[in-house]
């Protein structure tokens, strides 16, 4: 089984360039949609070519809050003369609620997105009254694989279908729960394939892949027992030191292969489920706070390492490798089983993964796709923190799945 990881910005910047190159920009007050790595990177090549960005929106309010805290708080902090400081806080720029920029129609507004929630934007964005294609752009069109895969790398190979591709990671779910069984290891479905198992007793309807957490002990058991495995093996920080860029591993499949673009990544692996290591945190809660903002600034820095550097130069190399080891020792501070609190705190839902530990004392057989998996006790109050009314489905715009990939039997 091939692991490959590509960087594929220069598919971002070539549109960026189209867009330069029909004038798309002159007049307009540019706002990219979105806090995250692509943005960075596209205002930094924005800016390059002489275009500046007006302003950041996203829905996020803690991520705006640490956005504007760079520069209302540690510019500050570190600069003590007012001018100096007002010249280089020009140098970034501010992040906003959409509704708190854009409530009243500007025309003068072009707004730029690449992100996987682009039907989620761009919704939003219509009922402020922005029409798509002339108010905003997909810079990237997350799902357009087939434009980017090479198809030499997958000729002769049979595509796995929807119905198979479920069952593939279902016997990887099987097998993680016979190996733990067997090992007196601990498992529990989690996130969006723990709400499926509550609400639909299998996977959501849209939905397409398979979430687990495992204590951090067991999980680093796991990844030893499964090194040698004829089938079944991981993926993770722990082995591939250079190359691998999640903080959680992919139990796959070797008898598969899988293309999946998670932007701007184009990863050649196998089917696989993601494997989450959830571990202990501080007892007092501004500990806790110090430490998610911690390990999310990591985070950040050890993604833009991979980002930022096509040719994985030594340096930068050496770069990921200290930024790794700093997050691996923060996740292994704290022991799950001696923590009141407990968490993950990497994943999308951010500080909702802060939980106490009492939600997972004790593990219960939950129905997922008519066979029996272990889940927490507190599962209620897990995913009524993650989701709230979790029973509730959400509107027809927000049922789809944010995942892109084409896998292949071997």
């Amino acid at each position: 089984m091939e692991f490959k990881l590509e960087n594929l910005n220069g598919y971002m910047y070539q549109k960026l360039d189209e867009f330069i190159e029909k004038g798309i920009f002159l007049n307009k007050r540019v706002i990219l949609f979105g806090l995250n790595s692509t943005s960075y990177c596209m205002k930094r090549y924005l800016e390059n070519k002489g275009i500046s960005i007006f302003a950041y929106i996203d829905n996020d309010s803690k991520k705006r809050e640490e956005a504007n805290d760079i520069i209302d708080f540690q510019l500050k902090r570190h600069i003590s003369e007012k001018l100096f400081y007002e010249l280089i806080s020009k140098q970034f720029i501010r992040a906003y609620k959409p509704e708190e920029l854009l409530t009243d129609y500007q025309e003068n507004v072009l707004i730029l997105i690449a992100s996987k929630y682009y039907v989620e934007m761009s919704h939003q964005l219509q009922n402020l009254g922005y029409i798509e294609h002339q108010d905003y752009l997909q810079v990237v069109n997350f799902f357009d694989l087939e434009n980017i895969m090479e198809s030499s790398s997958v000729e002769g190979l049979t595509e796995i279908s929807p119905k198979e591709m479920r069952e593939v990671q279902l016997n990887i779910l099987r097998y993680l729960k016979k190996v733990c069984t067997e090992n007196n290891l601990r498992y529990f479905l989690c996130g969006g394939t723990l709400l499926g198992a509550v609400r639909h007793k299998g996977y959501i309807p849209w939905d397409d892949d398979i979430d687990v957490f495992m204590p951090l002990s067991d999980y680093k058991k796991l990844i030893d027992l499964l090194k040698d495995d004829e089938r079944y093996t991981t993926l993770s920080i722990f082995q591939q030191k250079d190359d691998f860029y999640n903080f959680f591993m992919r139990m796959i499949d070797k008898k598969t292969v899988m293309k999946s673009w998670e932007y701007p990544f184009l990863m050649t692996s196998a089917v696989n489920i993601d494997v989450f290591p959830i571990h202990g945190l501080p007892k007092k809660r501004e500990d806790i706070d110090f430490f998610y903002n911690r390990i999310r600034k990591l985070n950040l820095q050890f993604i833009s390492r991979f980002i930022e550097d096509t040719g994985d130069s030594d340096e930068i190399i050496k770069e990921r490798h200290f930024i790794l080891n700093e997050v691996i020792q923060m996740m292994e501070q704290y022991d799950f089983d001696e923590s009141e609190t407990i968490g993950f705190l990497l994943t999308k839902y951010r500080e909702r993964e802060i939980m106490p530990r009492t939600i997972y004392q004790d593990l219960i057989e939950i129905e997922f796709e008519h066979e029996k998996f272990l889940a927490p006790s507190g599962y209620h109050e897990y995913l009524t923190r993650l989701y709230g009314d979790y029973m509730e489905l959400p509107p027809e715009h927000a049922r789809y799945t944010t995942h892109n990939y084409k896998a292949y039997w071997l």
